[in-house]
């Protein structure tokens, strides 16, 4: 059981991306990870890349360097937001791989981070995983859409 203190605690973690969410036109969640060591130079980072219409900012379980990276669009409009959101994600992808870290923490590659999968993995390597998955899998029939399909990733 948790202190009030504890519970308040955990009450303002919890809503943290909701209240995000309800004072910008538009957030993108990414999920990554860096040594914990290298937490600060990649909260650093995150302000290199905002301007007057994104805000970068980062949270999470900083002793194990999992970090919410949150994108956080002020006024662009969707297309706009479009472009600099897929920009601005590969921009950290690229920062996390380069402080030691992984495309991510807990959520897993998924399809929105698929392509960014040869940032981390060597072409042998991934070679190897869609390897393991034919065998596993002959028919794709299991995620036939992911990283391990017939696709060039």
């Amino acid at each position: 059981m948790y202190t009030k203190d504890q519970t308040s605690f955990w009450t303002v973690r919890r809503s943290i991306s909701e209240a995000l969410k309800s004072q910008y036109k538009a957030k993108c969640s990414e999920d990554i990870t860096v040594p914990p060591a290298q937490i600060k130079d990649l909260l650093t980072f995150l302000t290199t890349l905002e301007t007057p219409h994104i805000k970068c900012l980062g949270y999470g379980h900083l002793g194990d360097g999992n970090v919410h990276v949150n994108i956080l669009n002020i006024d662009l409009p969707n297309n706009k937001w479009q472009q600099e959101k897929q920009t601005i994600t590969a921009k950290i992808m690229t920062q996390a791989i380069t402080l030691g870290g992984t495309l991510t923490g807990e959520h897993g590659i998924g399809l929105t981070k698929k392509q960014f999968m040869p940032l981390y993995f060597s072409k042998t390597e991934l070679h190897l995983l869609k390897s393991i998955k034919k065998l596993c899998d002959p028919n794709n029939i299991l995620n036939p859409s992911k990283i391990f399909s017939d696709d060039n990733n």
